[in-house]
């Protein structure tokens, strides 16, 4: 007696066979819909990269310009308040 012993176990593998090659074309749709959605982030990781560093650009150009005021007005408040904002984050 081998494994297949009748028409019914004969259907019954196509069966099985047309299930299987359905979950494997579900699995690739889905592995296909994660590989653009990494695409899509990955892409806008580089974008904000690039908005962060002109921030930080920005920043080290405003601390420049505070450590100057202070140096011009050392008793400002103002330029003392933001230079302490900017030593909160880092910014020298």
């Amino acid at each position: 007696m081998g494994l297949i012993e009748t028409a019914e176990d004969i259907m019954r593998l196509r069966i099985e066979n047309e299930k299987l090659r359905q979950d494997m074309n579900q699995y690739k749709t889905e592995r296909d819909s994660l590989i653009d959605d990494l695409a899509v982030l990955k892409a806008n990781i580089s974008r904000l990269e690039r908005e962060n560093e002109k921030q930080i650009d920005l920043l080290q150009d405003f601390s420049k310009f505070i450590n100057y005021k202070l140096i011009v007005s050392p008793a400002s408040d103002t330029y003392k308040h933001y230079r302490s904002e900017l030593d909160k984050l880092g910014v020298k």
